[in-house]
């Protein structure tokens, strides 16, 4: 992934990132980390993308609706 890329290229570990944060538009399922309907997107449908990334990068993710995520 882009992700794992940058990581390699900035000579860091994922022991090095103690967790990252993903925000989305649309409807979700925040405490499942589902998307549920993006509206910039119409195939994607109940996607689990907070578990997909967190297997993939193997960090802990947060999940949060893009307005909510702007007061943090």
């Amino acid at each position: 992934t882009i992700v794992k890329k940058m990581i390699a290229e900035n000579n860091i570990s994922t022991d090095d990132i103690p967790a990252f944060g993903v925000s989305t538009p649309g409807p979700a399922d925040i405490p499942n980390g589902i998307l549920t309907a993006p509206p910039n997107n119409p195939y994607w449908r109940n996607v689990p993308i907070l578990k997909y990334l967190e297997n993939s990068l193997g960090i802990k993710g947060y999940f949060e609706n893009e307005n909510d995520s702007q007061i943090y």
